[in-house]
């Protein structure tokens, strides 16, 4: 099975998933690198996925800049020293040959040979359909894939913030059949714009 096909496989399972619990989870594969390289590390600032239920959004994204040293064998001389603001390494050949994927990065941090001066990291934002947000100091997994896969918390999120602001619930049984609908319409819409664009 080749990596995008892995990619999109997971993909789909998180957007089935997001469905049963009546959200609706918008990400493609063209949103992430591919399945070696989904730590925060090798992203550029901004949002990756969103979750939209009841009405909320719930945005996950990098933020942080990131400043890191990696050491030779003997952690005497410094193999690279790299600093990125607004930009992803990912695309970076000098950093690319030493840090080839996420293992590599773990096997370098956990060895102790990768110097961390700043690291970027995932986070949660919510906002609701006038785009006002609320805040809520939440962090999420250095992996992107696990920090989207984190509904539960989500919805507790959103659900949260709707008692605060007196917003009555929807039972599951619509929620569902609200988020297929609304995923139905999407890829109606997306088709159409492709049938558009091949004329």
């Amino acid at each position: 099975m080749g990596k995008s096909t892995v990619l999109k496989n997971k993909i789909a399972e998180l957007q089935a998933s997001a469905i049963e619990c009546g959200g609706e989870l918008s990400l493609s594969e063209k949103d992430l690198h591919d399945k070696d390289h989904l730590h925060c590390f090798w992203y550029e600032s901004g949002q990756i996925a969103s979750f939209w239920y009841e009405g909320f959004t719930c945005s996950i994204e990098v933020q942080g800049d990131v400043s890191v040293s990696v050491l030779d064998r003997d952690c005497e001389d410094v193999l690279l020293d790299y600093y990125r603001r607004n930009s992803s390494p990912f695309d970076d050949k000098s950093v690319r040959n030493v840090i080839k994927s996420d293992k590599t990065l773990e096997k370098l941090d956990d060895s102790g040979r990768l110097q961390w001066s700043l690291n970027n990291w995932v986070e949660l934002r919510v906002f609701d359909e006038q785009d006002n947000e609320y805040p809520v100091d939440i962090t999420l997994e250095e992996n992107l894939l696990e920090a989207i896969d984190n509904f539960d918390l989500f919805i507790e999120t959103v659900e949260e913030i709707m008692q605060e602001q007196d917003i009555e619930k929807a039972s599951l049984s619509d929620l569902v059949e609200n988020a297929s609908a609304r995923a139905e319409a999407n890829s109606i819409s997306k088709d159409s714009k492709t049938l558009t664009m091949d004329r």
